[in-house]
């Protein structure tokens, strides 16, 4: 296959969030894994695993590299990159230091397959795509086939709730892959929960954006406040505003929080008197807010 040819089909489809469940006949249904998206190149035993952004996985993951070393075919392959904890549960925390956690089952969740024998797949239809990638792929202990279930999309993210899993990943049977491209053929539908955060302060924004580009996070513990992260997204040209006119009175010199934190942006710290209400999927080990959400100001105005 041509070289500009791999480097197209090595750009991963990607899914539009959407908020709830649904039953649909001519829909499937995967679990979400929380790991890292990897496109895996094979050629006759040569392997390279590439990640969302094009990054060389390689000597990253090298047990992964020697057991897809065994495989024979042709094939670009889609899938996720997933840590299990000691409890058996996938643990994003833990394959950010995977270095560091070797001692946990690192796994290989296959779920489409790109290109086979120089030819791409990304034309026939998703089922098509995943029958052609169950039949042909030799599975092994840490390179798995991502099944799924169809139709029935609400008892299914119910039981994947119940799992404590990130999420579900629905799919259109007949969709085609898009390469590089967001599509409404695959929607990812996550556990979501709220919490309440005090604003510390924002980030200047960026391009046509007006007011603030991110909010920073803060949470009061034992009398202590102590950072939370950062929230960019929910916000429309309305809410940006009303919210600037809230914290410009609050503008202080004084880092709120107890200890200095890292900031890729200049930000502008405020008196943290002002609440608000997030939806996100985890909170890490540092008490960080994961995939954040803004919902609504929660402080009386």
């Amino acid at each position: 296959m041509e070289l500009k040819t791999v480097n197209t089909l090595i750009q991963p489809m990607l899914a539009q969030e959407v908020a709830q469940p649904f039953d649909n006949e001519d829909w499937l249904f995967e679990i979400k894994w929380d790991g890292y998206r990897a496109i895996t190149h094979l050629d006759k035993g040569k392997v390279k695993l590439y990640s969302r952004n094009n990054i060389l996985l390689n000597n990253h993951f090298p047990s992964l590299i020697r057991e897809l070393e065994k495989t024979t075919i042709s094939a670009i392959v889609d899938g996720e990159i997933v840590l299990m904890n000691e409890n058996g549960k996938p643990d994003f925390q833990k394959l950010q230091n995977y270095k560091h956690n070797t001692n946990c089952q690192l796994y290989l969740y296959l779920f489409d397959i790109i290109s086979y024998k120089g030819e791409s797949t990304c034309d026939l239809p998703l089922i098509k795509r995943k029958q052609l990638l169950y039949r042909i792929f030799p599975w092994s202990e840490h390179i798995k086939y991502n099944d799924h279930i169809e139709a029935h999309g609400i008892n299914f993210f119910e039981a994947i709730n119940r799992m404590s899993m990130e999420g579900v990943m629905a799919k259109k049977i007949d969709g085609l892959y898009y390469p590089g491209r967001r599509s409404t053929m695959w929607l990812k539908i996550k556990k979501n929960t709220t919490i309440t955060a005090y604003i510390a302060g924002y980030t200047q924004p960026a391009g046509s954006r007006k007011y603030f580009g991110s909010l920073v996070l803060g949470f009061k513990k034992e009398g202590k406040f102590v950072y939370a992260g950062h929230v960019g997204t929910g916000f429309d040209n309305s809410l940006l505003k009303s919210i600037y006119m809230l914290l410009y009175p609050l503008i202080t010199d004084k880092l709120p929080f107890i200890d200095k934190i890292k900031n890729k942006m200049p930000v502008t710290w405020v008196i943290p008197e002002l609440e608000c209400e997030i939806k996100f999927s985890e909170l890490t080990s540092f008490g960080i807010i994961r995939h954040p959400v803004f919902l609504r100001i929660k402080s009386p105005l």
